[in-house]
Protein backbone atom coordinates (compact mmCIF):
# COMPACT_ATOMS: atom_id res chain seq x y z
CA UNK A 1 0.00 0.00 0.00
CA UNK A 2 1.39 3.41 -0.96
CA UNK A 3 1.84 5.98 1.76
CA UNK A 4 0.89 9.60 1.33
CA UNK A 5 3.56 12.29 1.55
CA UNK A 6 3.36 14.92 4.27
CA UNK A 7 0.23 16.97 3.74
CA UNK A 8 -1.48 14.15 1.81
CA UNK A 9 -1.42 16.05 -1.50
CA UNK A 10 -1.44 13.28 -4.09
CA UNK A 11 -3.61 12.34 -6.97
CA UNK A 12 -4.26 8.67 -7.58
CA UNK A 13 -3.72 7.53 -11.14
CA UNK A 14 -4.75 4.22 -12.74
CA UNK A 15 -2.79 1.34 -11.29
CA UNK A 16 -2.41 2.91 -7.85
CA UNK A 17 0.45 5.22 -8.82
CA UNK A 18 0.49 8.33 -6.67
CA UNK A 19 1.45 11.58 -8.42
CA UNK A 20 1.86 14.84 -6.57
CA UNK A 21 0.49 18.11 -7.99
CA UNK A 22 4.08 19.41 -7.98
CA UNK A 23 5.14 16.66 -10.42
CA UNK A 24 2.17 17.35 -12.65
CA UNK A 25 2.97 21.08 -12.68
CA UNK A 26 6.66 20.35 -13.39
CA UNK A 27 5.68 18.13 -16.33
CA UNK A 28 3.36 20.80 -17.75
CA UNK A 29 6.05 23.49 -17.42
CA UNK A 30 8.65 21.27 -19.11
CA UNK A 31 6.29 20.58 -22.01
CA UNK A 32 5.53 24.30 -22.35
CA UNK A 33 9.26 25.09 -22.42
CA UNK A 34 9.87 22.38 -25.01
CA UNK A 35 7.32 23.96 -27.33
CA UNK A 36 8.18 27.61 -26.70
CA UNK A 37 10.17 27.93 -29.93
CA UNK A 38 8.47 27.21 -33.20
CA UNK A 39 9.34 27.41 -36.84
CA UNK A 40 7.40 27.35 -40.07
CA UNK A 41 7.80 24.34 -42.33
CA UNK A 42 11.03 24.63 -44.30
CA UNK A 43 10.75 26.25 -47.71
CA UNK A 44 11.53 24.14 -50.74
CA UNK A 45 14.85 24.75 -52.42
CA UNK A 46 17.42 22.81 -54.37
CA UNK A 47 19.50 22.41 -51.20
CA UNK A 48 18.30 21.36 -47.80
CA UNK A 49 17.97 24.30 -45.40
CA UNK A 50 20.57 24.63 -42.65
CA UNK A 51 19.55 23.39 -39.23
CA UNK A 52 18.76 26.16 -36.75
CA UNK A 53 20.87 26.58 -33.63
CA UNK A 54 18.74 24.04 -31.75
CA UNK A 55 19.40 20.35 -31.07
CA UNK A 56 16.12 19.21 -32.67
CA UNK A 57 17.43 18.98 -36.24
CA UNK A 58 19.81 16.72 -38.16
CA UNK A 59 21.13 16.99 -41.71
CA UNK A 60 23.54 15.09 -43.92
CA UNK A 61 24.69 18.40 -45.42
CA UNK A 62 26.07 19.68 -42.11
CA UNK A 63 29.04 17.39 -41.56
CA UNK A 64 31.36 18.32 -38.72
CA UNK A 65 28.55 19.75 -36.58
CA UNK A 66 26.29 18.35 -33.87
CA UNK A 67 23.54 18.18 -36.52
CA UNK A 68 25.46 15.74 -38.75
CA UNK A 69 24.14 12.42 -39.98
CA UNK A 70 25.80 10.55 -42.84
CA UNK A 71 24.44 10.82 -46.40
CA UNK A 72 23.35 7.62 -48.13
CA UNK A 73 24.74 6.10 -51.32
CA UNK A 74 22.38 6.59 -54.25
CA UNK A 75 21.69 3.19 -55.82
CA UNK A 76 20.18 2.93 -59.29
CA UNK A 77 18.46 5.85 -60.94
CA UNK A 78 17.37 8.94 -59.05
CA UNK A 79 13.75 8.10 -59.84
CA UNK A 80 14.10 4.57 -58.44
CA UNK A 81 15.85 5.86 -55.31
CA UNK A 82 13.11 8.42 -54.70
CA UNK A 83 10.40 5.80 -55.20
CA UNK A 84 12.13 3.57 -52.64
CA UNK A 85 12.47 6.53 -50.25
CA UNK A 86 8.77 7.35 -50.59
CA UNK A 87 7.78 3.75 -49.81
CA UNK A 88 10.04 3.68 -46.75
CA UNK A 89 8.63 6.97 -45.41
CA UNK A 90 5.10 5.56 -45.70
CA UNK A 91 6.19 2.34 -43.92
CA UNK A 92 7.68 4.46 -41.13
CA UNK A 93 4.26 6.00 -40.49
CA UNK A 94 4.60 9.47 -41.96
CA UNK A 95 1.37 11.45 -41.60
CA UNK A 96 1.91 12.79 -45.12
CA UNK A 97 4.40 12.20 -47.92
CA UNK A 98 4.63 14.48 -50.94
CA UNK A 99 6.96 14.81 -53.87
CA UNK A 100 8.60 18.20 -54.27
CA UNK A 101 10.46 19.74 -57.17
CA UNK A 102 13.74 18.38 -55.88
CA UNK A 103 12.87 15.47 -53.60
CA UNK A 104 10.41 14.22 -51.03
CA UNK A 105 8.88 15.94 -48.01
CA UNK A 106 7.32 13.91 -45.20
CA UNK A 107 5.58 15.06 -42.04
CA UNK A 108 5.64 12.94 -38.90
CA UNK A 109 3.46 13.63 -35.87
CA UNK A 110 4.32 12.78 -32.27
CA UNK A 111 1.99 10.25 -30.69
CA UNK A 112 0.93 12.14 -27.60
CA UNK A 113 0.87 15.84 -28.42
CA UNK A 114 0.78 15.70 -32.22
CA UNK A 115 3.89 17.87 -32.72
CA UNK A 116 4.98 17.98 -36.36
CA UNK A 117 8.45 17.03 -37.58
CA UNK A 118 9.55 17.56 -41.19
CA UNK A 119 11.79 15.16 -43.09
CA UNK A 120 13.25 16.02 -46.48
CA UNK A 121 15.03 13.63 -48.81
CA UNK A 122 16.92 14.97 -51.84
CA UNK A 123 19.11 13.23 -54.40
CA UNK A 124 22.50 14.53 -55.49
CA UNK A 125 23.03 12.47 -58.63
CA UNK A 126 26.33 14.22 -59.45
CA UNK A 127 27.82 12.91 -56.18
CA UNK A 128 25.80 9.69 -56.09
CA UNK A 129 24.29 10.59 -52.71
CA UNK A 130 20.91 10.80 -51.08
CA UNK A 131 20.71 13.58 -48.47
CA UNK A 132 18.36 13.79 -45.53
CA UNK A 133 17.19 16.49 -43.13
CA UNK A 134 14.84 15.86 -40.23
CA UNK A 135 13.71 18.65 -37.90
CA UNK A 136 11.06 19.53 -35.35
CA UNK A 137 8.82 22.45 -36.23
CA UNK A 138 8.31 23.40 -32.59
CA UNK A 139 10.31 23.32 -29.42
CA UNK A 140 13.98 23.30 -28.65
CA UNK A 141 14.96 19.76 -27.67
CA UNK A 142 13.51 16.61 -29.22
CA UNK A 143 15.21 13.93 -27.08
CA UNK A 144 16.99 12.59 -30.19
CA UNK A 145 13.79 11.71 -32.05
CA UNK A 146 14.85 13.26 -35.38
CA UNK A 147 18.33 11.68 -35.26
CA UNK A 148 16.84 8.23 -34.56
CA UNK A 149 14.27 8.72 -37.32
CA UNK A 150 16.93 9.77 -39.85
CA UNK A 151 19.18 6.83 -38.93
CA UNK A 152 16.19 4.45 -39.07
CA UNK A 153 15.39 5.75 -42.56
CA UNK A 154 19.03 5.29 -43.63
CA UNK A 155 19.10 1.70 -42.34
CA UNK A 156 15.83 0.85 -44.11
CA UNK A 157 17.08 2.47 -47.32
CA UNK A 158 20.34 0.48 -47.14
CA UNK A 159 18.38 -2.75 -46.61
CA UNK A 160 15.99 -1.98 -49.48
CA UNK A 161 18.78 -1.15 -51.93
CA UNK A 162 21.28 -3.81 -50.88
CA UNK A 163 22.41 -5.71 -53.93
CA UNK A 164 22.06 -9.52 -53.67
Amino acid sequence: MATLPAGGNCTSVKGGLMVSPRRILTFILLMAAATACSAAPPQESSMLPQCPDRPNCVSSLQQGTSHAVPPMALHGTTEAAMETAEQILRQMGAASVSKTENGIHAVFRSRIFGFKDDMHIVADSSQGLLHIRSASRTGYYDFGVNRRRALDFAARYADATRRP
